[in-house]
């Protein structure tokens, strides 16, 4: 067989590479007085730390209780959890530790503003039991915590909670992170991963491959690789149709790899995974992919992934009857993963390139297939065979396999890119300026829509309907304390910085109450508030969001993705709010952005709208550019804020107070008609 030519197999609708596969296409601290007391206490008192849980589903409506505990200098910190209560229903604690028993008080919000707390006892049974034994009560007003709109105590009284291994889905991944494998269920299916602990390896044609090597498996190059997780699994024909309700594949059966898939459809699919899991899913680097083949750090040095034998691991040409087969049927490699050799070829991230340069290239038509297929020799299912095919392309033979970066490397990439977004904010804001972003008008279902699941709405965004907006503009960041003060000379702001964003301020402060005034959109702006002086100065006509302006906006206008929050389905993402925040404000535009490039409309502090508020306004709200009611005793605030839970942070929660009140909790952002 000649060396490998690149050319269009259009039986198989994709761009292929040829080689002796046959010309076949791949598409507390402790309470001691002493100094040697305290050193022989702490060495005790980790037992605490972790997470601990009770499920029995005894609880009225609830199903599990969970304790989520951190231990250090004699301080317990963490979280309290009853599973299948509303997100406010988590609870900071605090405490002390001892060798053998803790004291927890435990605390809630009552009513947006009053904190009960309540006290329990933990005694260590053994290394992976406790028992929970309430104290006191959390009393707060009228009723007990936690709060719902069930009455009742649901803190239980008396239980025996179990230790949870790392999250609850693994071994612990705490330190070294040195668990095999994790899960995710969807729709009832399970996605198995396993954990491949980072090193170094030779990438490409090494002595095992014998002279089977091509050309472009050379030069063999040393690679150093973070850890990271890859699927236990192809992703199977049932794994797709539950997250994507169908199934494009050839050859049918739930447990089948999927196929019939381009890289670009793979990538909807995992962007709709991730929504629904709250995860980083992606597909393996080509590195990250042979490195597993390889059976990474366990490395038995196999032509194949996990046997010097094909017919051992690998569904190929010469024993698959040319079909796919259910996926794990075959050995596993020295990880325990499946299917590396053979089955289904394996999209992975990467542009297919030379390794002239030691590394994958940057750029390029076609993207990098992995692994084999069923209907293929055995010399494709080598470690470090590579083929390609064109991102739009799909065939029969071709599927995938997930990844995901570790926790360790996910929290670093996250860190690295919130540090550029702050340095770019800063940038932007240096002159004091007002980014504006352009929202172009159009058609949208405002209140409570399916991402909240339609379990945690409250009766203010209920009567869902249909709004028609104008175009406008929406100032891209809340507006900063510097911002403040180079219009009113003054700053009432409870966090001082000039990047922060500005709070104390009622919406009499921002619209005014007396003096000469200007009309905007229906709304009188006196002389004395902050938008009539700014527009003196600047000559334009600024103003505040209506509330639909404000939520189509936040939803990301008309490329909106429909998410909870505004811009992700993760409220860590885009919002400060109590489990981030540090109990404060932060600089704005240090989170992510939504779809239309604008910051911090879920968090950080709520905004006010130009609307008076009605609970009852959506049952009977014009559909085209409305304006709320026309009289009211309270005005509308939106986006929550660093003080509450990651319930009143998406798009659609409602809030409101009287127009003179005032509060760290409350800011704005501006609007215009035209720029």
């Amino acid at each position: 067989m000649t060396k490998k030519l690149l050319f269009l197999a259009v039986a198989a609708f994709c761009t292929l590479a040829f080689t002796s596969c046959g010309g076949k296409s791949t598409n507390n601290s402790p309470t001691a007085n002493t100094e040697a007391a305290d050193t022989a206490v702490a060495k005790t008192a980790d037992w605490l730390s972790g997470n601990w849980e009770w499920s029995n589903g005894d609880l009225t409506e609830r199903e599990s209780f969970r304790l989520e505990l951190q231990v250090a200098d004699g301080k317990i910190t963490g979280r309290y959890i009853l599973e299948n209560v509303i997100v406010d229903l988590k609870y900071p604690l605090e405490g002390t530790v001892s060798a053998n028993t803790a004291t927890i008080i435990y605390y809630s919000f009552c009513d947006d503003e009053y904190t009960g707390t309540g006290k329990a006892e933990i005694k260590k049974l053994n290394d992976n039991e406790i028992e929970w034994n309430k104290i006191q009560t959390a009393d707060c007003g009228n009723h007990v915590i936690p709060h719902s709109d069930v009455s009742g105590d649901y803190t239980p009284d008396k239980l025996v909670l179990k230790k949870v291994i790392g999250d609850g889905n693994s071994a612990d991944k705490t330190g070294s992170e040195t668990e095999t494998q994790n899960r995710v269920i969807i729709n009832g299916v399970d996605f198995e991963m396993v954990y491949v602990a980072g090193g170094t390896f030779t990438m490409g044609c090494t002595s095992e491959q014998g002279g089977d090597c091509e050309k472009d498996e050379k030069p063999a190059h040393q690679v150093t690789l973070s850890d990271f997780y890859i699927g236990k699994y192809e992703v199977t024909q049932a794994q797709w149709k539950a997250v994507m309700g169908n199934n494009p594949s050839y050859f049918e059966g739930d447990n089948l790899p999927v196929e019939w898939v381009s890289w670009d459809y793979i990538q909807e699919f995992i962007r709709k995974l991730n929504q629904q899991t709250g995860n980083n899913y992606r597909l393996p680097t080509e590195a990250e992919w042979e490195f597993a083949a390889r059976g990474g750090n366990q490395s038995r040095g196999y032509k194949y992934s996990g046997s010097n034998t094909a017919d051992n691991v690998a569904w190929y040409g010469d024993n698959s009857g040319s079909k796919t087969h259910p996926v794990g049927t075959k050995q596993a490699n020295e990880l325990g993963i499946y299917d590396m050799s053979g089955n289904v070829w394996e999209c992975c991230s990467d542009w297919y390139g030379s390794y002239s340069s030691g590394r994958g290239a940057s750029t390029g038509s076609y993207r990098v297939c992995r692994g084999g297929g069923c209907d293929f020799y055995a010399g494709c299912a080598r470690v470090s065979y590579r083929s390609l095919c064109s991102p739009d392309d799909r065939n029969k033979y071709t599927g995938f396999r997930l990844a995901s970066s570790s926790k360790q490397v996910q929290r670093q990439e996250k860190e690295e890119a919130q540090a550029q977004r702050e340095r770019e904010a800063e940038q932007q804001r240096q002159s004091n300026s007002i980014p504006m972003v352009y929202v172009a008008g159009g058609t949208f279902t405002m209140g409570c829509t399916s991402e909240r699941g339609g379990v945690d709405c409250e009766n203010g965004e209920k009567s869902t309907h249909q709004v028609t907006l104008s175009d406008y503009y929406i100032g891209k960041y809340e507006v900063t304390q510097a911002q403040w003060k180079a219009v009113m000379g003054n700053n009432p702001s409870n966090f001082k910085g000039d990047n922060l964003p500005v709070e104390r301020v009622s919406w009499d402060d921002i619209v005014g109450t007396s003096g000469s005034t200007q009309v905007i959109n229906d709304i009188t702006y006196y002389s004395n508030g902050f938008i009539y002086k700014l527009n003196q100065m600047t000559g334009k006509k600024y103003r505040l969001p209506t509330e639909a302006e404000w939520e189509f906006a936040a939803r990301g206008g008309n490329q909106s993705r429909g998410y909870k929050y505004s811009g992700s389905n993760i409220a860590d993402n885009v919002a400060w709010y109590d489990d981030n925040s540090g109990d404060k404000t932060h600089p704005v535009g240090t989170k992510q952005a939504n779809e239309l490039g604008i910051y911090d409309m879920s968090g950080n502090v709520r905004e006010w709208c130009s609307d008076w508020y009605s609970s009852s306004y959506y049952d009977s709200s014009p559909s085209s550019n409305p304006q709320g009611p026309s009289t009211g005793l309270y005005r509308v605030h939106r986006g929550g804020n660093w003080y509450y839970s990651e319930w009143y942070v998406c798009v659609s929660r409602r809030n409101h107070t009287s127009p003179y009140g005032n509060s760290s909790l409350i800011g704005f952002r501006l609007a215009s008609s035209s720029k």
